[in-house]
């Protein structure tokens, strides 16, 4: 005897629809299932991930930085000279490009002449340290004898020699290199003025003026400053000035030197919530719901339990079913 399970067209629909049931259950919880796995905690780890700054993808050259401005003291260092000129110190050149030899100075032979510091210690940057009602400058240099004078250094908002209205000193560190803008800086010498700034007030650069230039390590402080300038009017026309700053620089505590300030170009910072900005006030993001993912919906328009009950009946019914369609044929034996 051979007992024959046959299954009727109404046990196949049910079978069907305990297969759809479990696939809608599965749907429909897929999305929640992944939420459950911290979607939400790996999101922050991509926004944590720093973007690596933009170059030239075809050379892999980085970007440059944005020039800062040093506000502060340029504390010079006196000159000194045991072969070769160190510290702070002055050169002048004839109109062909020699050397004047100063009467004064026994530093290479007269060629240098060695400056020290004044009785700021230095140039400051932002600020004028302009010339004394009376009697020699001496603020940034102490006066230094040249050929039988004295001469002093002064930066001014008129320019003495010219009477063209100029700015403070300004001095830029991009990277460790220096540049800057000392068009307001001049000497004094035999009562005669000298614009000794580059560029010159008219922002010019004639004859043999050349751009500030210099170095600076942010980590000692230390740092070298350079231009030249030609000379105007006076004993020394058509000469130039060849200046060499060196010693630490000391930023103003309120200024760009000590970090109070956004470089050159930077963007603004964001408003904090409750300032007022253009006659709005600004408020704080709300909160995100501690209850549950804040994870858009992206999975179907209707709940998980539809499906798991779609398949529970599903199941319980074709159960019945085979136990009504159950039946045992017998057949001849052999």
């Amino acid at each position: 005897m051979v007992t024959h399970t046959r299954r009727s067209g109404p046990a196949l629909l049910l079978f069907a629809g305990l297969v759809a049931g479990l696939v809608v259950g599965l749907v429909a919880t897929a999305p929640a299932a992944l939420a459950g796995l911290g979607i939400d905690a790996i999101d922050e780890v991509v926004e944590d991930i720093p973007t690596p700054p933009a170059g030239d993808a075809s050379t892999g050259t980085r970007p440059a930085t944005a020039p800062v401005e040093l506000d502060g003291l340029f504390r010079i260092a006196a000159g000194s000279c045991d072969g070769e000129a160190g510290g702070s110190w002055f050169r002048m050149r004839n109109p062909s490009g020699g050397t004047v030899t100063n009467s004064d100075s026994s530093c290479q032979g007269g060629q240098i002449t060695l400056l020290s510091p004044g009785t700021d210690g230095g140039l400051l940057t932002g600020e004028y340290q302009a010339l004394p009602e009376s009697g020699l400058p001496r603020r940034i240099t102490e006066p230094t004898a040249f050929f039988g004078n004295d001469f002093g250094t002064s930066t001014n908002p008129s320019d003495p020699q010219t009477g063209t209205e100029v700015g403070a000193p300004v001095i830029f560190d991009e990277g460790g290199s220096l540049s800057g803008d000392l068009r307001s800086f001049e000497a004094f010498w035999n009562g005669q003025h000298f614009n000794q700034g580059s560029p010159k007030p008219d922002g010019s650069s004639p004859g043999a003026t050349e751009a500030v230039t210099g170095t600076y390590d942010p980590s000692t402080g230390a740092y070298s400053l350079e231009w030249a300038s030609h000379i105007e009017g006076g004993p020394f026309n058509g000469f130039s000035g060849e200046w060499h700053l060196a010693g630490v620089f000391e930023p103003d505590p309120g200024g760009a030197g000590a970090g109070t300030t956004q470089p050159q170009g930077a963007e603004p910072s964001p408003a904090a919530p409750g300032t007022e900005v253009l006659g709005e006030t600004v408020t704080a993001p709300a909160p995100a719901s501690s209850g549950g993912s804040t994870l858009p919906r992206t999975g179907p328009p209707f709940d998980a339990v539809v499906g798991w009950a779609m398949a529970g009946l599903g199941a319980a019914a074709l159960a019945a079913q085979r136990r009504l369609t159950t039946h045992t044929a017998t057949g001849p034996r052999r």
